[in-house]
């Protein structure tokens, strides 16, 4: 019977959400809020890519020139949104596990295990959106790319992410988180004894490496982050990994639940964690976006904005759950905590992994959006609002059996 339950555990995601409790519980809903946001975020970006220019439009284009309209090329920061959220969940898992792990077991019993099941849990999906690709691309089998997503690390082999691969190349984040998940243990030790000290060290190695990508010998410029594969620091578990500490302090940031600064400092941090998330969105580093930035500062940008970007939410996320009725920040505690985003939230993994079929149905009905029948860039931008709906719908649509067969039966059991 004991086999049996560890056999189940490794495929438990288990109910993290509901099993941060504290006083105010029912304000982490907010975490349901952020999530979909971000899936959203990254949606819009894949739909920009994969089907709104696959018409080559030259009016959408025109919106490089505009800074109000970044936002619709700078989706792949919704990604640090969810690293994020991966460093404050698996933080947490973690220290359950540590919790009630036998006192007689080892620390690499507890560590093996702990990486079992979070890579049996991320696993299952990636392999259907495999299987998926190859009932679509019959002859992809045949470079052998697959074998990286199999692995979980397509981040690491550039070459699985172009040809008839290409179509899973976002699951380069889930290998990247995969990657992260082997630091956790040692992270989360550290991070208990010195998390503001440890948090610095590690943007700051964080923004260095992008640095050496960067400006070093091999000069990844954001001319090059206008093709895919983007430069490899884009995939980089290490030069990504400030978001993902960020969530780790904010998970024990939460379980504290008190700041302790003057009011005056925190009112500025909460200041800079604003206008953080807003220039953050609104400053084009990636694809073609930022065209009205001088190329220096689209370098820079690219150097220090997911970092930053990365602190701002979590800054944000706690200053959310912790508001109080009085607070400014209970309004996005009330519309984060809003039961709409529920479902989606709990959509999210498999939306996000399988959203392939839904970009293939959508460039085959290429005639629904061929930008030469608008007139104007209105048009044209309400044809790809119409066209990322119908995306959004899709992906959620697709994601509601494969979340009943491979996810939720591990809900059905907790730990």
């Amino acid at each position: 019977m004991g086999n049996g339950n560890a056999l189940r555990e490794l495929f438990h995601p288990g109910p993290l959400l509901r099993a941060l409790q504290c006083k105010k519980s029912n304000r982490l809903a907010v975490l349901d809020g952020v999530r979909s946001l971000a899936l959203l975020w990254v949606l819009q970006l894949h739909a920009w890519g994969h089907i709104t220019r696959f018409r080559n439009c030259e009016r959408l284009d025109e919106i490089h020139t505009q800074w109000w309209s970044q936002f619709l090329v700078t989706g792949s920061l919704g990604v640090h949104m969810f690293f994020v959220l991966s460093g404050l969940l698996i933080a947490k898992s973690y220290l359950r596990l540590k919790a009630f792990r036998d006192a007689s077991s080892s620390f690499l019993s507890g560590y093996v295990r702990f990486l079992l099941r979070r890579f049996f849990r991320i696993w299952p999906m990636v392999i259907l959106a495999v299987i998926s690709l190859l009932i679509r691309e019959k002859d992809a089998w045949r470079d052998g790319s697959g074998w990286a997503y199999v692995f979980l690390v397509p981040n690491l082999a550039l070459q699985c992410l172009t040809g008839d691969w290409a179509m899973l190349g976002h699951l380069w984040t889930i290998g990247a988180e995969m990657q992260m998940y082997i630091l956790t243990p040692l992270v989360c030790e550290l991070l208990s004894r010195r998390p503001g000290l440890l948090l610095g060290l590690g943007s700051l190695c964080c923004v260095l490496l992008r640095a050496f990508w960067i400006y070093g010998p091999f000069h990844q410029s954001w001319e090059q982050a206008r093709k895919w594969p983007f430069p490899f620091f884009y995939y980089d578990p290490l030069s990504n990994i400030s978001a993902y500490l960020s969530g780790m302090a904010l998970c024990l940031a939460l379980e504290d639940r008190q700041e302790r600064m003057p009011p005056i400092r925190r009112t500025v941090l909460d200041l800079l964690a604003l206008a953080g998330m807003l220039g953050s969105a609104f400053c084009g580093v990636w694809h073609c976006g930022g065209a009205y930035v001088d190329t220096d500062l689209r370098d820079l940008g690219q150097m220090v904005i997911p970092p930053i970007f990365g602190w701002c939410v979590a800054r944000g996320i706690f200053c959310t759950v912790v508001s109080e009725s009085y607070d400014p920040w209970s309004l996005a505690s009330l519309i984060l905590s809003s039961k709409v985003w529920e479902s989606i939230a709990l959509l999210s993994y498999a939306a996000y992994v399988m959203q392939l079929w839904p970009v293939y149905a959508l460039q085959d009905l290429r005639t629904l959006w061929d930008c030469e029948v608008y007139e104007g860039l209105a048009s044209a931008l309400g044809a790809h609002f119409a066209t990322y709906f119908l995306f959004v719908f899709g992906c959620l649509l697709v994601a509601v059996p494969c979340h009943l067969l491979l996810e939720m039966p591990g809900n059905m059991h907790r730990i």
